[in-house]
């Protein structure tokens, strides 16, 4: 059985162009589809799959992509004589569009690495500064603890050394008569 294939092998290029036959599923004999990905690591590469599926509603196994789906056709004798050699075209240049993709992917996800070693970093740096602000705030609450301690003592020391007016006439009466007894001795004494 021949491929219904049209190539296109271009000199110098890698483009290469050939119309899969579409096969029989290898697992449920359903309906193989042809599609393109569009998933960022795997952008522009075909890829067969079965449209049937299993009995509990989830998707057939069957998945190629390109190039192992060209293999599978030349292995399974679909295609023979010329026809392989076109098959073969098309497997090396998906497999040179996933390395491609593979690469693309790789340098990404080095770039986003970088950026969140970056991000951490900084977040390294707010935790410390968090903590040192933590401490900063644990001093000043200490502080303000020992002051209003400090406050309510004063409180209590003003409230005992305050002087009641009526307590302020007996102790200016009291030393008034001090003073006399100590003047009156000094004026008798002399005699």
């Amino acid at each position: 059985m021949s491929s219904s294939s049209s190539s296109s092998l271009l000199s110098g290029s890698n483009t290469v162009s050939v119309e899969l036959h579409l096969i029989p599923c290898k697992l449920c004999n359903g309906v193989v589809i042809e599609r393109v990905s569009k998933q960022p690591e795997s952008t522009s590469r075909k890829f067969y799959r079965c449209r049937a599926k299993k009995m509990d509603g989830s998707q057939c196994d069957f998945f190629h992509w390109q190039a192992s789906y060209a293999v599978l056709l030349i292995k399974d004798g679909v295609v023979s004589g010329d026809h392989c050699l076109e098959l073969l075209m098309v497997a090396l240049n998906d497999h040179g569009k996933a390395v491609e993709s593979l690469t693309n992917s790789i340098r990404e996800m080095k770039k986003k690495l970088s950026d969140l070693e970056l991000v951490m970093e900084e977040l390294d740096n707010v935790k410390k500064s968090m903590k040192a602000a933590m401490v900063g705030i644990e001093e000043n609450n200490k502080t303000i603890a020992a002051l209003k301690l400090m406050e309510n003592e004063m409180q209590m020391l003003k409230g005992s050394t305050k002087v009641k007016p009526r307590n302020m006439a007996l102790c200016f009466l009291l030393l008034a008569l001090i003073g006399w007894f100590v003047m009156g001795q000094m004026y008798w004494g002399e005699d």
